[in-house]
This record gives C-alpha cells, sequence and structure tokens, in this order.
C-alpha cells in the first residue's frame, strides 16, 4: 500500500507536502532544542506535524515510515531526548489515562 505522503512533489490541493512541512518544521525544531538546550522544551502541535518530526529526527524511520508509525492521536504525549548527535524517543503516541477515559478507550 502506497502512502498519501508517496507524492512529495504533489500535496492534495491547499495541502503541504511532507517536504514542504518537514522543512518548515525540523529546523524550527532543531532551533529550538539548541537555544533551550539543557532544559525541557514542550511542543505542542497537529498529529500530522508530530508525525513528521518523529520520521524526520529519528533514526531508523524516514518518509516511507509513514503508515509504520500511524496516527498520532490528540493529547498524545511523545517524549525526545538528544543523546549527542541523534535524538532518541523515550515514549510515543502514549494517551494519558486521564484522555482514554474522556475518550471511553480507558
Amino acid at each position: 500500500r502506497q502512502s498519501r505522503w508517496a507524492g512529495l512533489a504533489r500535496p492534495p490541493p491547499g495541502a503541504e507536502s511532507f517536504l514542504d512541512v518537514q522543512r518548515r518544521t525540523v529546523a524550527v525544531f532543531q532551533r529550538l532544542a539548541v537555544e533551550r538546550a539543557g532544559q525541557t522544551l514542550v511542543v505542542i502541535a497537529h498529529g500530522h506535524v508530530c508525525r513528521v518530526l518523529l520520521l524526520s529526527l529519528l533514526d531508523g524511520y524516514s518518509m516511507a515510515s509513514w503508515e509504520t508509525l500511524g496516527l498520532i492521536a490528540n493529547l498524545a504525549l511523545t517524549e525526545l531526548v538528544h543523546t549527542g548527535q541523534t535524538w532518541q524517543a523515550l515514549r510515543i503516541n502514549e494517551l494519558p489515562d486521564e484522555v482514554r477515559q474522556i475518550n471511553g478507550d480507558g
């Protein structure tokens, strides 16, 4: 099955391509990480933006992993740490119990 992001140069009308989102968000994320080095940084973003960031920052992932990573749920928590030259995910797409209860999943 081909991801809907497979057409890098041809996003749906009115939408950004994966590469557009990647260029816009990764640069800002990296700048903030440098400016706030040694501090906890909280980033709140739309699920698709989070997905692009994760696929762009984490080793072993790429745009081709779009379907594998799956949907990033609203209010989900993802925790990244910078380990030298790379980013490592301590948790990805975790939903707090309170959110699960509100959604009827808990």
